[in-house]
């Protein structure tokens, strides 16, 4: 027969086994950001100054200081990169004609996020407006690179291809 005490310490091993077997969602994520392609629309609006092609882009960032932000050094307009390449001849080429400005985007600081730093996010950017040259284009896709304030560089995505007919 099994004594209290037998009982006691069978309990005591069961929650100490429980216990040890729960175990806690880890978020040691590395400093760089990292970043994933989720989707691309295209926007063909009109306005007073003709017709203009904007983008719509969707990606999940992944920072682990959470330090996602303005950079306020020489030589970063923004944190966010942008380029778009087009398919001229027989090769995709990056489009040179893009303003600095349209190049690099700014994703605010997002603040204090509590005791875990990790930032996890869906970003949503609304890309242009692209007129004259960029309309013209058949076939193009966009890169992106994010930066946070540390100029840890994430990795680069690149968006679906965009395929219109003339």
């Amino acid at each position: 027969m099994i004594g209290s005490k037998e009982i006691k310490w069978l309990w005591f091993s069961l929650v100490f086994l429980l216990v040890l077997s729960c175990e806690l969602e880890q978020t040691n994520y590395p400093p760089e950001p990292y970043i994933e392609f989720r989707e691309l629309q295209v926007i063909d609006s009109g306005n007073v100054l003709g017709s203009a092609r904007y983008f719509k882009i969707h990606y999940y960032l992944i920072d682990g200081d959470g330090d996602i932000g303005p950079i306020y050094r020489p030589g970063y307009i923004g944190n966010c990169y942008i380029e778009l390449y087009h398919f001229q001849d027989t090769a995709y080429k990056l489009d040179v004609s893009i303003l600095d400005t349209l190049r690099w985007l700014e994703i605010p600081y997002v603040g204090d996020l509590g005791q875990d730093k990790a930032l996890k996010a869906d970003i949503y950017i609304n890309y242009g407006p692209f007129v004259g040259v960029q309309r013209e284009y058949t076939n193009f896709f966009l890169t992106l690179t994010q930066f946070d304030m540390a100029l840890n560089k994430s990795n680069t995505i690149y968006t679906d291809t965009i395929i219109f007919d003339k």
